[in-house]
């Protein structure tokens, strides 16, 4: 029987650790994915709600809590989905059914590194968040007091039409366009320095608008 050199012995060995160590590294990437989406509102969803992913169930809501001004909801990807969940991934609050209510977490993948579970990501803002985020950049920036009042005044009836349910929304949504038009126009006039800036945050509270409601199949907007 032939003997192994001793000098080649090093070399299995450290294959053997390489080996042993990337066996170790796929385990650990096994299992459900644990990981923390913060909202700055989590109105209407509950521990135990689904996650999903164009429609389909990938996880759940496993619990909530307070966090440094937001709410921290901790989120539980099953083990199948978990290669789904990278860097890039975003979390939307969606409406799971515009009669009967409920709340869902809907999944929107994009390219990014593999995450582990501990990972924490930001949420997309709410309906509230932007409007009120969009006020208080406008008493920063808009110094014509008509011009601040007419994004309050948009600010409020966007509040209000999207909590009357889809079809009052759908029925008041052309006019709101219209108003948050005019209010660009105004800015162009008034304060044509951070019109652009109006016009984006107008658009960003029209889509979170939008974004209150489900589609009638069951996907989202």
């Amino acid at each position: 029987m032939r003997h192994m050199p001793v000098r080649i012995l090093p070399v299995f060995c450290l294959l053997a650790l390489l080996l042993a160590s990337g066996c170790g590294q796929k385990q650990s990437a096994s299992g459900d994915l644990e990981v923390v989406v913060t909202f700055d509102d989590v109105s209407g969803l509950e521990p135990g709600d689904e996650v999903r992913l164009r429609g389909l169930a990938i996880g759940k809501v496993s619990s909530m809590e307070l966090g440094d001004g937001n709410v921290n909801v901790h989120v539980t990807v099953g083990e199948s989905y978990r290669g789904v969940i990278t860097s890039g991934t975003s979390f939307k609050m969606k409406r799971a059914n515009p009669v009967l209510g409920g709340r869902f977490l809907e999944v929107d993948p994009a390219e990014g590194e593999p995450v582990k579970s501990g990972h924490i990501f930001e949420g997309e803002r709410s309906l509230l968040g932007r409007i009120s985020e969009t006020m208080s950049g406008a008493k920063d920036l808009l110094g014509n007091a008509e011009l601040r009042s007419a994004v309050e005044d948009f600010g409020s009836k966007v509040k209000d039409a999207a909590g009357q349910g889809r079809e009052e929304w759908e029925k008041r949504k052309p006019g709101l366009e219209e108003s948050a038009q005019k209010i660009v126009d105004l800015t162009k006039e008034k304060a044509p320095k951070v019109a652009d800036w109006v016009k984006q945050r107008l658009q960003e509270i029209m889509d979170a608008g939008d974004d209150q409601f489900p589609e009638a199949d069951g996907s989202t907007i």
